[in-house]
């Protein structure tokens, strides 16, 4: 099955094989070569090139169409502002979706930036090999995909000592959100893709994307990343609010 018919929401794949054409720059030779072999395998994605060298990923994005363009950060040469807007641009221009890719949690100011700028997707540690049609498949979806570990990173760092759960729960005193939204939101922030919500939440995953849909909108977040950006920043307001009282 085509993963865009998979995963609703997801744009339909450019090859005329039906499979989503991901190319990944990535440092580490091991992780590299595993990832590779790990999606060579898979009837639905087809690896067009796996770079592990600066300037490499970039070469291969103009030399060859691709529908996914996973960037590892430890690639990046120069001003990390200069390397990002390069392969923004590119990406941008053939329609590919551009994902970070870090080995650990990168720093949070390099996340919220990556966001601001336009990245939707942040990949961790062993994301892909975990579940890859389903990673890919939102890698290429409007919401994107978030690591879970990225998530948590963020809430943590928006919300102090708290956990993630408890960050949510103090942001629903901002913004009126119905009961299925309160409990989709944290399941959002942890990481889960709208099938993985809908399993847990016994629904079926277009519920699950109209209630993705009206949360973005209520927030007036662009995709998922910024919405947990911006549910941890209003867990912080909250915290400061509460303690000068």
């Amino acid at each position: 099955m085509d993963a865009s018919h998979a995963l609703p929401g997801v744009r339909a794949a450019r090859s005329g094989t039906g499979r989503t054409r991901i190319a990944f720059g990535i440092r580490d030779r091991a992780v590299r070569e595993g990832l590779r072999a790990d999606l060579c395998v898979n009837a639905e994605i087809e690896v067009v090139g796996a770079v592990g060298h600066p300037g490499e990923l970039t070469a291969l994005l103009r030399a060859r169409a691709v529908d996914v363009a996973v960037a590892d950060i430890a690639l990046r040469s120069g001003n990390f502002t200069d390397w990002l807007g390069g392969l923004r641009g590119l990406t941008e221009a053939t329609a590919a979706e551009l994902a970070l890719f870090s080995l650990t949690v990168p720093a949070v100011e390099v996340v919220e930036y990556a966001a601001e700028a336009g990245v939707r997707s942040f990949v961790c540690g062993d994301d892909l090999r975990w579940d890859a049609v389903a990673v890919v498949g939102m890698l290429r979806s409007d919401a994107g995909w978030v690591s879970p570990a990225v998530g948590a990173a963020l809430l943590r760092h928006r919300s102090g000592p708290r956990a993630g759960r408890a960050a949510v729960d103090e942001s629903r005193q901002f913004m009126e959100l119905t009961g299925r939204e309160q409990a989709v939101l944290p399941l959002i922030n942890e990481g889960f893709t709208d099938a993985q919500i809908a399993r847990r939440l016994h629904v079926s995953e277009s519920t699950i994307k109209y209630h993705v849909g009206n949360l973005l909108s209520k927030w007036g977040a662009r995709n998922r990343t910024h919405l947990v950006h911006l549910a941890g920043q209003s867990a912080r307001r909250r915290t400061v609010t509460c303690s000068n009282d």
